[in-house]
């Protein structure tokens, strides 16, 4: 399972039809929770699985 949430640094800093730069369009800050099934303890310490926390910047570019 997968739960991320994204938002456009242009939107934060108020410019929400503008360019960042002139070679990339715009900018994203993320956050993303995944979660892996230990198939009953069989693959990890845990019978209950494991939650790996993630943070992501991704690049727009023209």
């Amino acid at each position: 399972m997968d739960y991320s949430l994204q938002i456009s640094v242009n939107y934060l800093l108020g410019v929400p039809d503008g360019k960042f730069s002139p070679g990339v369009e715009d900018v994203y800050l993320g956050y993303s929770i995944w979660h892996r099934s230990s198939a009953f303890g069989l693959f990890a310490d845990s019978t209950d699985g494991i939650n790996y926390l993630g943070l992501s910047l991704e690049l727009s570019l023209r």
